[in-house]
């Protein structure tokens, strides 16, 4: 059972920019589930479509139905969605619901909420045909690749702004939300966890529970598998994940219970396997009990999954079935999905922070520097400090701190990458400064100052078309070091649940290997080419200070 709710499944994790404890690291899809991957996908089976719902049994999209209009007009025609293994405290599905209901005025039947993946599947063979089966799945990878031929293809309207790897090119699936394997356990009742080999302890006899049958469920199967890694294993090889849990058990420490928010408060289940974002979506209420919950991910045993939404062939309510994809992949959907701790893949594209980020911190950094080097030298020690600040501050640290304020700006602002900037600024500040400075005392600044004041410039005149040409050089070394930067950040735009270049090569390691290095190796490539047309600070020779040239000819010898 999910530490979030009674059910058990994989899912895409999500970070969302509003959570306050900021534990899942952006998305990654890793090949898990291997045990179920040799399942047939058996064919869909027909039945006839409710009144109003002929023509939206077979649109790829909301054009075939003129548009959202339409599709909203069918969907209220039927009246009814059908859904399926969504307990209402499981990635925000209580307040999607709600929401969906409230928006468009329709009657959502939500079945077995406490069910598994591969119930999903079953009801759906079971109940085909009737007006009971499921309109839509929810489910992880290794159940939602074994059974692609029961999906109906079709594209929501934000489908171009998902990214290629993160969908099926038709519309047959589409990832949705993720995490990482984790333990969470309670740190008034156990010991610190620093590795899955502390859990062999005598401290944990009796206390640890993992989230699932690993046969059947999604998050147990990880569990399994992110023990197994941990142990030299791997995705192919599950054995020494097997082995472990065997030595729980024979130490006493494991519980063959299922682990809920009520076995965690009664003081049942203090260590849980589960996935990161699930546990993290418990913590403040935990907390607010008397139990301090904490998330531990092992670095060396990273284990991430992506849940995938379809709607089912044989759907009763197949208008329905499309406009709860088209809300999920909505703006409202998506900020409601942002109240957990996980991210939806209608996410972002790669690196365009990086332009904006170099105009903001030379707009912010360049005027200021030469203020401070002309009017007020006594600040200069101050302003270095500051700026060399964040060199001293871990990225995750920088993550956690930013949280709250990033509520505020996605509120604001939206949840473009372009709002990485911000964060990116301060990250950026200890080079650019460095860049900069070097050329501000590479030059007689105060001198130049004087000199253009003199002819009759302004202060703004006398720093745009004086001082800055003078410092070119600075000025591009740190706009190109910003740039770089942007293309190796992967920490926090992973923690933030962006889609950066680094997230996303990341997330094609797990995927094709192949493709991952060769991205990798291009971004690289870019980089050195970036680096290697960095201007070396060579500039026109000149002519050599050794006293006064000849006498002018006739003049006085």
């Amino acid at each position: 059972m999910s530490v979030a709710g009674s059910r058990e499944p994989t899912r895409t994790p999500e970070v969302p920019l509003r959570r306050k404890p900021v534990v899942a690291a952006a998305s990654l899809a890793v090949a898990t589930l291997v045990a179920l991957a040799g399942c047939g996908a058996p064919a869909p089976p027909s039945s006839s479509a409710p009144s109003g719902g002929a023509d939206a049994k077979t649109a790829k999209d909301a054009a075939a139905l003129g548009g959202m209009s339409g599709l909203e007009s069918a969907c209220k025609t039927e009246g009814k969605l059908n859904v399926i293994a969504l307990p209402p405290d499981w990635a925000n599905y209580g307040e999607i619901i709600d929401a969906f209901k409230a928006k468009y005025g329709v009657t959502v039947e939500s079945a077995q909420p406490d069910a598994n993946r591969q119930d999903e599947i079953n009801a759906a063979k079971q109940l085909a045909g009737t007006d009971r089966a499921p309109d839509v799945f929810d489910l992880g990878q290794g159940v939602a690749l074994a059974n692609t031929g029961m999906y109906a293809p079709y594209k929501v309207t934000a489908f171009d702004q998902i990214p290629a790897p993160f969908k099926d090119a038709s519309g047959v699936w589409v990832n949705d939300y993720g995490g990482y394997m984790s333990v969470g356990y309670d740190a008034k009742k156990v010991p610190a966890v620093a590795s899955l080999a502390d859990l062999l302890k005598p401290e944990y006899k009796g206390k640890i529970a993992l989230n699932g049958d690993p046969t059947q469920a999604s998050a147990g199967y990880n569990g399994v598998l992110m023990a197994s890694i941990a142990n030299g294993g791997s995705a192919d090889d599950i054995a020494p994940g097997v082995d472990y849990f065997k030595k729980l058990a024979a130490a006493g420490n494991f519980l063959p219970v299922d682990p809920t928010p009520a076995t965690i408060e009664s003081g049942q289940t203090p260590v849980v396997f589960d996935w990161d974002y699930l546990q993290a979506a418990q913590v403040d209420k935990l907390k607010a009990k008397g139990i301090d919950w904490k998330i531990y991910v092992p670095e060396n045993a990273v284990v991430g999954g992506y849940y995938y939404q379809a709607i089912n062939a044989d759907a009763p309510h197949p208008a329905c079935a499309r406009l709860w994809q088209e809300y999920l992949y909505s703006p409202d959907g998506q900020n409601d999905d942002h109240h957990l701790p996980g991210p939806r893949e209608r996410h972002h594209h790669l690196a365009r922070a990086g332009r904006p980020l170099g105009l903001g911190v030379l707009v912010l950094l360049v005027p200021t520097m030469i203020w401070v080097h002309l009017r007020l030298p006594l600040l200069r020690r101050p302003l270095e400090v500051l700026c060399l600040l964040p060199l001293t501050i871990p990225a995750i640290v920088l993550v956690v701190g930013m949280a709250p304020i990033y509520a505020w700006v996605t509120y604001l602002f939206g949840d473009s990458p372009l709002t990485l900037t911000f964060v990116y600024v301060v990250l950026v500040l200890p080079y650019a400064y460095r860049a900069i400075d070097a050329s501000l005392r590479s030059v007689d600044v105060k001198t130049i100052a004087e000199a253009a004041r003199t002819l009759g410039a302004s202060w703004p005149r006398t720093i745009v078309e004086v001082l800055v040409p003078n410092i070119r050089i600075g000025i591009a070394s740190a706009a190109v070091i910003s740039i770089a930067l942007v293309l190796g950040e992967f920490t926090i735009a992973s923690l933030l649940s962006f889609e950066t270049l680094q997230v996303v090569i990341n997330l094609l390691g797990k995927r094709d290997a192949q493709v991952s290095v060769a991205v990798s190796l291009a971004a690289l490539l870019f980089a050195f080419v970036l680096l290697v047309a960095l201007p070396t600070g060579e500039s026109r020779p000149r002519p050599p200070d050794d006293g006064p040239g000849p006498a002018p000819q006739g003049g006085i010898a």
